[in-house]
């Protein structure tokens, strides 16, 4: 912890060379002492109004690169060997069910953001049929939704399920997980979302 008290920082005025090289009179290309300036890791978390988005790296470039490589070397029916590329991925977090969140990969990210800003119209119109399917599967389905639960309306993505056994039975209804996340249309700008997701994307 820095032992100077607040007063010794406040009235210290550094002098017009602070920042130069003394030899060379050029500002310093590091810190006082000789050191490069680190550069500020992106942040692996955006805050939302009701929640958080978490960004789960997965494989690195050189372990891509390395996997590819390797099934270029191995025949097709040995793929099954060679470890499987992980992708990037987005965890979304509603900060009342934390641990509970649901995964979206960066393809599925876009399409909600991309459908976030006709849902917040719904939401401003009072349009409760809103109802957009981010992505679907045989047993899994996550929805984009403009509903009302005790009297106050949301526009929330959902996470539903189908049991294995039951995956192909026309009779079998999508269940819901408890997995949710509600967004809101003035805090939470689709534009802010989409951009994180990108720029996690740089490596």
């Amino acid at each position: 912890m820095d032992t100077h008290s607040v007063s010794d920082n406040s009235t210290h005025n550094p002098p017009a060379s602070y920042g130069m090289d003394e030899k060379s009179g050029r500002k310093a290309s590091g810190t006082s002492r000789g050191e490069p300036f680190k550069k500020k890791p992106k942040s692996k978390c955006l805050v939302l109004s009701k929640g958080y988005i978490r960004f789960r790296p997965g494989s690195t470039t050189a372990e891509k690169m390395a996997i590819r490589q390797e099934r270029e070397r191995t025949d097709m029916s040995m793929w099954d060997k060679i470890p499987k590329i992980i992708p990037d991925t987005w965890l979304f977090f509603n900060d009342m069910l934390m641990g509970h969140g649901i995964q979206l990969y960066g393809s599925q990210a876009t399409r909600l953001f991309k459908n976030l800003p006709h849902a917040y119209k719904a939401f401003l119109q009072g349009d409760t049929s809103y109802y957009y399917v981010v992505d679907e599967t045989k047993t899994q389905k996550v929805t984009l939704e403009v509903h009302t639960y005790k009297d106050k309306t949301y526009v929330s993505m959902k996470k539903l399920f189908k049991p294995e056994d039951k995956a192909d039975d026309p009779n079998q209804d999508w269940i819901a997980t408890g997995h949710f996340i509600s967004f809101d249309a003035i805090e939470d700008d689709p534009d802010d979302m989409l951009d994180f997701v990108l720029m996690c994307n740089e490596k």
